[in-house]
C-alpha cells in the first residue's frame, strides 16, 4: 500500500463518489421527474432527498478530510485516528489546535481518553483475538489508570501493545511485535493501520533514547521508558496515548485475525442503481434522525417482561430477549449456542464458552434489571444460583450487551437488520 491520504481509502472514497452521483442526478432530475412519476416514482420522497444533495456531499467532504488532518496534526503528539474514536473528538480537537494552540488540544485529548473512557470500552477488548489472555493484566493497568498510578499503567500497556501484535504479526515464519523493525502494521483500507496511522506512531515511540532524562515527556517513547531512560513519564498523557495506542492495536489486530491485511481478490463490480442508491441515502437520514431522537427504554422487570421465561415472551430484537436466550441454554450447558448468543465480532468459539461456564452450571435464575447506555449499549443485571464444586452459591451478574450489524461490526442504532450480542460479563457481589 502506497503511502497515500486516508481519504482514499476505498471505503472513504465510495462515500465521496455516492455523493458526488447525488450532486450530479439532482442537475438532471428536473428532465427525468415527469417520466419517473409516470411509472409510479416517489417523486417526493426524491425531490426531499435531493434538496439535501448538497449539503450531504459537503459533509461527506469535511467528514473524509478528517482523519488526515487529525492524523498531520497530532501524529507527532502521539495521537492517530481510529474506528472506535469519535470524529467529533477529532474534529473538536482540530478546531481547539486551531484556535488555542497544539499544546491544548493534547490536553483536550488527554482528558478525553479517561479512565472512564477506557473501562466502558475494555469490553471491545477481550474476546479479540490474542486478549483473552492478557485481558486480566490489562483490568489491573486500568485500575493503576484510574488511581493515577501513571507509572505502572504505561509499562503496562506498552506491554500489552508490543506482545499482542507479536501474537498475530507473523513475518517469514517468526513473530515480531509492534516495535519491532520488521513489523507490518499497515492493512488495507483501515484508517489506524494507514501508513500514517500506527505505523507512523511506531516511528514516533520507537525513538532511541540513549541519554537519561528526567525531565516531564509526553509521548511514550518505548525504549527510553522501558530501559530506565526516560524517567518523566509518570502523567495522564503519557498513560492515555498508551490506551489510545492499544484501541488502535485492536483495529490492526481484527483485521490480522481475518487475513484482511491485504486488499481482497477483484470480484465483478456490481453498481448501485440510482433509485438504489437514492434508498439508501433516504435510509441513512432516517437513522441519523432516530440516533438523534433516541431515549433510553425503562422496561419494569415483572411487569414489562417476566423475571424468567422462554425467549418469545420478551420483545423481539432487544437486549432482554438475547439474554434470556443465553440463561436458556445455559441452564442446560448448551455451549454451542451459547457462543451463538456473543457479539459475532467476538467469533466466540463454543471451546471458550465451555472453559469459561462448565464449572458454573446455572441453577436457575432471575432477570432484575435492563439498563439501556446508548442505543447501541444494553447492561443486564441477573441475580442466579450456580452449583459449583463447593456447593449451591447466589450471585448477582452483570452482562454487557450490544447492537452489531450481522458482518460482525458495532451498530450505532438497532434496525430490523442489526442483532444484539453479549459482549462480557462480571460478578457485581
Amino acid at each position: 500500500m502506497s503511502n497515500d491520504e486516508i481519504k482514499n481509502n476505498p471505503s472513504l472514497s465510495k462515500l465521496k463518489k455516492e455523493a458526488e452521483q447525488f450532486r450530479a442526478f439532482r442537475k438532471v432530475w428536473p428532465i427525468l421527474r415527469p417520466f419517473a412519476k409516470m411509472f409510479g416514482a416517489d417523486t417526493k420522497t426524491i425531490d426531499e432527498t435531493l434538496e439535501k444533495a448538497d449539503e450531504l456531499a459537503k459533509q461527506v467532504d469535511e467528514m473524509t478530510a478528517i482523519p488526515d488532518k487529525f492524523n498531520d496534526m497530532f501524529s507527532d503528539k502521539g495521537w492517530i485516528l481510529f474506528d472506535s474514536m469519535s470524529l467529533d473528538v477529532a474534529k473538536q480537537a482540530i478546531e481547539i489546535a486551531e484556535t488555542d494552540g497544539i499544546d491544548t488540544a493534547d490536553e483536550y485529548l488527554a482528558n478525553y481518553f479517561s479512565p472512564d473512557w477506557v473501562e466502558q470500552r475494555m469490553s471491545w477488548l477481550k474476546y479479540i483475538e490474542g486478549f483473552r489472555e492478557r485481558f486480566e493484566i490489562a483490568q489491573l493497568a486500568l485500575e493503576d489508570y484510574k488511581t493515577g498510578r501513571y507509572y505502572a499503567s504505561v509499562l503496562v500497556t506498552l506491554s500489552l501493545i508490543d506482545g499482542w501484535v507479536c501474537e498475530l504479526n507473523i513475518i517469514d515464519f517468526q513473530r515480531h511485535g509492534f516495535f519491532s523493525e520488521k513489523s507490518q502494521l499497515v492493512a488495507w483500507d483501515s484508517i489506524s493501520a494507514h501508513p500514517k496511522g500506527l505505523a507512523k506512531l511506531k516511528e514516533i515511540f520507537g525513538k532511541a533514547r540513549m541519554m537519561t532524562r528526567s525531565d516531564e515527556i509526553r509521548l511514550p517513547y518505548r525504549h527510553g521508558i522501558v530501559h530506565g531512560m526516560d524517567l518523566g513519564y509518570n502523567n495522564k498523557y503519557v498513560a492515555a496515548k498508551c490506551w489510545a495506542t492499544l484501541f488502535a492495536v485492536r483495529d490492526w489486530v481484527i483485521k490480522a485475525a481475518r487475513d484482511e491485511l491485504k486488499p481482497p481478490e477483484l470480484k465483478p463490480k456490481i453498481e448501485k442503481t440510482l433509485w438504489e442508491s437514492i434508498e439508501s441515502y433516504q435510509k441513512v437520514r432516517e437513522q441519523t434522525e432516530q440516533l438523534r431522537q433516541w431515549q433510553p427504554r425503562v422496561v419494569i422487570i415483572g411487569q414489562d417482561i417476566p423475571t424468567h421465561g422462554n425467549t418469545d415472551e420478551y420483545p423481539p430484537n432487544t437486549p432482554e430477549q438475547k439474554m434470556v436466550e443465553f440463561l436458556n441454554y445455559w441452564e442446560r450447558n448448551n455451549y454451542g449456542y451459547m457462543a451463538n448468543c456473543y457479539a459475532p465480532m467476538l467469533e466466540m468459539k463454543p471451546v471458550t464458552v465451555r472453559e469459561e461456564f462448565e464449572h458454573r452450571i446455572l441453577v436457575q435464575y432471575e432477570l432484575l434489571e435492563i439498563a439501556e447506555i446508548t442505543s447501541a449499549v444494553a447492561d443486564a443485571k441477573v441475580k442466579v444460583k450456580l452449583e459449583k464444586n463447593d456447593g449451591e452459591v447466589d450471585a448477582i451478574l452483570e452482562f454487557r450487551i450490544v447492537c452489531n450489524t450481522k458482518d460482525g461490526d458495532i451498530a450505532y442504532i438497532q434496525t430490523d437488520e442489526t442483532i444484539w450480542g453479549i459482549t462480557t460479563w462480571r460478578s457485581v457481589e
